[in-house]
């Protein structure tokens, strides 16, 4: 395998992990089951906190995946170095906070 091809695929594994660990931020949001249309402002407003977690969590996400970017624009040549050094960096962007809306109301 060239390494052209191999850095190429390191990359779009990268690629790969970061949106999904966007994606699991924003299936944690919602609402308590039975808010009523007239309790939606206030269930919103008790989950302020929550929704700033979630908004910060991905932005940092995002910053990250943007630095990684940047990083890897720099790399000319896949090695197995290279490969274990970007591991650490794939892995911890899943380890994120993931607020949970439903317990900031309920008290679970």
């Amino acid at each position: 395998m060239e390494s052209g091809t191999s850095l190429e695929r390191m990359v779009f594994f990268s690629d790969a992990v970061f949106p999904i660990a966007l994606t699991l931020l924003a299936l944690n949001l919602k609402l308590p089951e039975g808010t009523a249309a007239a309790q939606l402002d206030g269930a919103l407003f008790g989950a302020l906190p929550e929704l700033f977690a979630y908004a910060l969590s991905f932005v940092i996400i995002a910053k990250a995946w943007l630095s990684h970017h940047s990083v890897f624009a720099l790399a000319r040549r896949f090695n197995p170095t290279l490969a274990w050094l970007n591991l650490p960096c794939c892995s911890s962007s899943p380890c994120s906070r993931r607020p949970r809306l439903s317990s900031a109301n309920t008290g679970t």
